[in-house]
């Protein structure tokens, strides 16, 4: 089904990976940390692929900005931007992970906060990740997301 998915939306092949922890495994039959998990899929992908630039997607609502950050530090030249989604509606948050983009910036990584995808969309263009038609494309599902929950139910 990914597979459909990602040739109907023009998803060019290559690693994606899906870094959500949905709890016990017969690998990992205890719980653990979604950080440890994160942070071990993401620096095994960057093991794996030592020749690819990555984008690092997540949100502010637990620990991807300092996870992200870290591993930015840790592979200078790796990680071509990382996209945090802003779900948390605190200033110090908001505070905290705009000082962890300082640092990723330094690093020569830019770390963008934004509210939603657009603005992702709008930065990844202006930096090359993908091409302006992109950008439009994702204002024009989220008109229509928009579009269709102020429809409500038939």
């Amino acid at each position: 089904m990914l597979e459909a998915f990602f040739r109907l939306k023009e998803i060019p092949e290559g690693p994606v990976l899906f870094l959500r922890e949905w709890g016990v495994s017969l690998q990992n039959p205890l719980p653990r940390a979604s950080e440890d998990h994160k942070r071990e899929l993401v620096e095994g992908m960057l093991k794996r692929y030592p020749d690819r630039p990555f984008v690092l997607i997540g949100d502010s609502g637990q620990h991807d900005p300092e996870i992200y950050a870290d591993i930015v530090r840790r592979h200078p030249g790796r990680i071509e931007a990382v996209y945090i989604r802003d779900v948390d509606d605190t200033e110090s948050r908001r505070a905290e992970i705009e000082r962890l983009g300082a640092e990723t910036e330094e690093a020569g990584c830019p770390l963008v906060l934004a509210a939603d995808s657009h603005t992702m969309a709008m930065h990844a263009a202006e930096v090359g990740l993908i091409s302006e038609g992109v950008v439009t494309e994702v204002a024009d599902a989220l008109a229509r997301e928009s579009e269709g929950s102020r429809a409500g139910p038939e």
